[in-house]
């Protein structure tokens, strides 16, 4: 009985993925597919379905807005230099369509609102392989007519007059031939869009005309010269609620686009938006790139910068490296307007990942060409900093003494009893550790203290032994240290885990994880390879006993393997998902 249950359950699935099938692939009267490359007028590169099989296009037939759906056909390329029209177009992955002006007139592709859309895809124009603008070509939408990008669309030059979502596998790159491009409907972006441009300023402007471009992805700006959002009629804005990378020095500035920031505005040189007040009231402002790895000064030019009521953004600053200097070892943005800039309820938040320079060394990640008035909250991110200090065109903030500096803090196991190590880098009037146990991460108990030295300059060691840890599940540990008078601080937490009385070797979190990956490893000799889903080698750690936190930042979102090797065998594959 099990045997048949089975068999008629692969049948079933079967016959429903053979009919889901038919329906994607379902064609009617009137549907055009490109068997060759060629020019869009031509008829020999077309094939048409007259209701029961795919005939050759006869010299009269060409694709039309009176047709159905329209398919570019993997490894065919369809070129357009002449006025076309169409009901529904699908580019499958491996197709190209190109959008080409020669003789410099505007020549629009006209997409209707109509029926003939792929299942599964209720917009008019579908782009799983590429798409190429060029010239004075124009992509013009009927009255609820919509694109989306799954795959690549480049927009050298030229008008795109339809509603066009970039979704989250599409890229669209915005390049140049020494012309703007004309937005004259919504953009949005949920994918990533590179915006280059030549080395003649403003000819990669995007010129809008009664049109919104809204990044909730990620906007990549790779400018060899300075280029602007362009006003060119109607009621226009950009949008930013994803992440906005400044990556060169040169200037995007703002002519009377309505510019607001919900998300994160990273990176260098100038954003200037002295042609309409930004709202950067609940986003992000910082130098670099985020993670860190590039110190940079952000120039902010343009009124309207933090004054209420809209409260102030929040603004990351990166230390890395030795020297405290600005725009090379920690990050700075600048204020260009020589106006009064309101800081109440903006928010500095600092990330140290330099942790040497000395105590006292003062850093000025906030300077404004005018008056700064209000008091900035923070820093956040790091208590070894002492509160920012507002002058009128600087906030500086100096590194200072805390109770405790932690040093290292590692949790290893041996003979079911787990280890506990930790070192002190100084202490200020400290009374005593309290060890802190939990088996699910969440809800900590005390099992136990330590006696701390309570004023110290140099390295001190610690340790203590949990001597009955669960041998089928995870033990969680976190220190606490209580000062003589009564405040404490915690450590970070560490993990050991047992599987029927075996030890894990190695354990790995926070998973699934944003930016840093947490390594536990209890024995020697371990290596670590994360690769992508299909096997391909991108990071390799030599790990000792001990706790090692590593960078994902540079890495796509997606699904990765971590394979574990001791002795040069293999022990054990995880799977790890970035978001």
């Amino acid at each position: 009985m099990k045997q048949k249950s089975t068999l008629t359950l692969s049948f079933v699935l079967v016959a429903l993925s053979m009919l889901y099938s038919r329906q994607a692939s379902a064609q009617t009267m009137g549907d055009y597919r490109s068997v060759v490359s060629g020019n869009w007028s031509d008829n020999t590169i077309w094939e048409r379905y007259d209701g029961t099989t795919w005939q050759p296009a006869t010299l009269i037939q060409i694709p039309s807005a009176t047709d159905g759906r329209i398919t570019i056909q993997n490894g065919t390329t369809v070129t357009v230099d002449a006025p076309e029209s169409a009901n529904a177009v699908f580019v499958e992955a491996g197709g190209f369509l190109q959008l080409l002006a020669t003789d410099g007139s505007m020549m629009p592709l006209t997409i209707s609102d109509g029926v003939g859309a792929v299942a599964g895809f209720p917009e008019d124009l579908v782009v799983n392989g590429s798409i190429l603008l060029r010239g004075f070509r124009q992509i013009l939408g009927l009255a609820g007519a919509t694109a989306k990008i799954n795959g690549t669309m480049t927009w050298i030059a030229g008008f795109l007059g339809i509603n066009t979502e970039v979704s989250s596998t599409g890229v669209l790159t915005f390049t140049t031939d020494d012309f703007p491009k004309n937005l004259e409907a919504n953009l949005n972006n949920n994918g990533v869009v590179n915006w280059a441009s030549s080395i003649n300023d403003h000819q990669g402007d995007i010129q809008f005309n009664n049109a919104t471009f809204t990044n909730n992805g990620t906007l990549n700006e790779q400018f060899q010269s300075n280029n602007k959002l362009f006003n060119n009629g109607g009621t226009n804005s950009f949008v930013n609620a994803g992440v906005l990378n400044k990556t060169t020095a040169f200037t995007l500035s703002n002519t009377s686009i309505n510019f607001s920031n919900t998300g994160t505005i990273n990176g260098n040189g100038t954003l200037d938006v002295t042609g309409a007040p930004i709202d950067v009231s609940s986003g992000l402002l910082g130098g670099g790139n985020n993670t860190g790895s590039s110190i940079n000064t952000l120039n902010i030019a343009g009124p309207g910068l933090w004054n209420p009521p809209f409260g102030g953004p929040t603004v990351m600053m990166f230390i890395n490296g030795t020297g405290a200097v600005a725009g090379t070892n920690y990050d700075v943005v600048h204020i260009n307007d020589p106006f009064d800039v309101n800081l109440n309820s903006t928010t500095l938040q600092i990330t140290d990942l330099g942790e040497s320079d000395p105590i006292s060394t003062t850093y000025t990640p906030l300077t404004t060409a005018g008056t700064f008035s209000g008091n900035i909250v923070g820093p956040t991110g790091a208590s070894v900093f002492g509160p920012p200090v507002t002058n009128s065109n600087t906030v500086t903030f100096q590194k200072v003494i805390l109770p405790l500096n932690w040093g290292e803090f590692n949790a290893l196991a041996s003979n079911n009893t787990v280890q506990l190590t930790w070192t002190t880098l100084q202490e200020q009037n400290t009374s005593y550790f309290s060890i802190e146990y939990s088996t699910d991460g969440k809800t900590f108990s005390s099992i136990g203290t330590v006696g701390a030295a309570g004023n110290s300059s140099t390295v001190l060691h610690y340790h203590f032994a949990h001597s009955s840890p669960l041998l089928n599940g995870n033990n969680y540990y976190r220190l606490r240290e209580f000062d003589l008078d009564g405040k404490s601080f915690y450590s970070s937490t560490r993990a050991v885990r047992f599987a029927n009385g075996n030890l894990v070797k190695v354990l790995v979190g926070p998973n699934p994880t944003h930016d840093v990956l947490q390594l536990s490893v209890q024995e020697a000799d371990i290596i670590a390879v994360l690769t992508d889903i299909s096997g391909k080698g991108l990071r390799t750690w030599k790990l000792n006993p001990g706790t090692t936190q590593v960078s994902l930042s540079s890495l796509p979102v997606g699904m990765y393997q971590l394979v574990i090797y001791q002795k040069q065998q293999r022990i054990e594959t995880q799977q790890i998902f970035k978001n």
